[in-house]
């Protein structure tokens, strides 16, 4: 599995919302498994997400790609987002 974090800054956090859940079906042609929201407390414009996919190249060829562009743009991003791919190098249950 792969995961990419990726962090937004929003001018809406629901207007932002409602796109990224109508994203959903895009995200899982592109090997998504899932994806956790987060907001930034303290910094209601501050959004991060953690996506797991099955396939990092299939992540990469999302984020460059037009749906991708055209969404965030719906969602009112403002500037640039941060893409980082992470690989999982440990798990501690606690």
């Amino acid at each position: 599995m792969a995961y990419v974090l990726t962090q937004f800054t929003v001018e809406d956090f629901m207007k932002w919302k409602v796109v990224f859940d109508e994203f959903v079906p895009i995200r899982k042609r592109y090997s998504s498994k899932g994806a956790r929201a987060f907001r930034v407390q303290g910094d209601p414009k501050a959004v991060v997400v953690l996506t797991e996919f099955e396939d990092l190249d299939r992540a990469i060829e999302m984020y460059a790609s037009k749906d991708f562009k055209d969404a965030i743009l719906r969602a009112g991003v403002i500037g640039t987002e941060m893409v980082m791919s992470l690989e999982e190098v440990d798990w501690l249950s606690a």
